[in-house]
């Protein structure tokens, strides 16, 4: 949470004596026996400081949060592919949110590809390909944090048994 700093007028981030988080959430998905699978969920969370003074809500934390995806994985095949989405609502400081133009309530939607191949007995390397914000949304952009727009990464990974 946001405590003082040693110049007055300033503060800094630090941890508080006691929190309170408390809220909901809930999902439900699918699964079918030719390997596609998918859900939807959504959460609230409210978050609050509960020092020794008067109980004050936490500003800058996820509120509400929707999310879906659905994924395809061949086990025959080793093949996997995955679409996330999530929507995010942060409770900001009204004082300061219109400095940091905020935009964080759209959806996001990200996506995983992947192959795995067998090497050895026990060991498999996989090559996949990540692409996040597949629609180039302009989000939770903040001057002093930018957030990137779409971005994708390829890369291997091994695994034993």
């Amino acid at each position: 949470v946001e405590i003082p700093a040693t110049n007055e007028g300033q503060f800094t981030w630090g941890n508080i004596a006691k929190f309170l988080r408390e809220g909901y959430e809930a999902e439900v998905g699918f699964l079918t026996p030719f390997g596609l699978t998918g859900y939807s969920g959504l959460n609230y969370n409210h978050h609050e400081n509960e020092t020794e003074t008067v109980a004050q809500i936490v500003t800058w934390i996820p509120t509400r949060t929707y999310k879906a995806g659905l994924k395809y994985k061949n086990d025959k095949l080793h093949l996997l592919a995955n679409l996330r989405a999530r929507w995010i609502w942060w409770n900001m400081d009204p004082g300061t949110a219109a400095l940091l133009s905020p935009n964080d309530k759209k959806w996001i939607f990200d996506f995983r590809a992947s192959k795995e191949f067998n090497i050895m007995r026990d060991t498999r390397l996989g090559i996949f390909l990540d692409v996040f914000n597949l629609t180039n949304q302009l989000y939770w952009d903040r001057s002093d944090f930018p957030n990137p727009r779409r971005w994708g990464q390829i890369g291997l990974e091994i695994s034993y048994k």
